[in-house]
């Protein structure tokens, strides 16, 4: 839990959102006692978790929400994405990689908890259009991340190595 993951903007997303949707975030760092502090009732701090409990945790979801001010290709996106969770991020260089924005979850502007919120509602108000998103998320990051892919990425960095 540090800077870059903007969760003060999460949590005042959280605070816009029925207050029957509960949001559950997994990690730890030293922001955390005051992010708990600062949190609405329908926040759940869940600390670090193995691995296997993480993906538990993405089955369970109906959402999965990215409040980052700047992040790269964020292997957690790519991890939803692939759990058929649509995604809703903030507007950062990794968020392109694995949203297609309408498509497979949604971009919002960085910073900007009413919008943040606002696109979640849309998905939760809607779970046949959200386990479509999920879908085409999980397609997208396949065909871009598989092993397929992954391969044909390694032996090109090589072949141009060896040149």
């Amino acid at each position: 839990m540090v800077y870059q993951k903007d969760f003060p903007t999460l949590l005042q997303a959280a605070a816009l959102l029925p207050p029957n949707a509960l949001v559950a975030i997994a990690g730890d760092g030293p922001r955390r006692r005051r992010l708990e502090a600062a949190a609405p009732p329908n926040v759940r701090f869940l600390g670090n978790l193995p691995h296997a409990d993480a993906r538990d945790l993405f089955r369970a979801a109906d959402v999965f929400a990215l409040s980052s001010v700047y992040e790269g290709t964020g292997l957690v996106m790519v991890e939803a994405a692939a759990a058929r969770k649509p995604i809703v991020a903030t507007d950062v260089a990794g968020a392109a990689d694995v949203v297609v924005n309408g498509v497979t979850g949604f971009v919002v502007p960085v910073r900007d908890p009413v919008a943040l919120a606002a696109r979640l509602v849309e998905l939760i108000e809607d779970p046949g259009r959200a386990a479509a998103m999920g879908r085409r998320g999980r397609e997208h990051v396949h065909a871009r991340f598989g092993p397929a892919r992954t391969e044909e990425g390694l032996l090109a960095m090589w072949e141009k190595t060896v040149r």
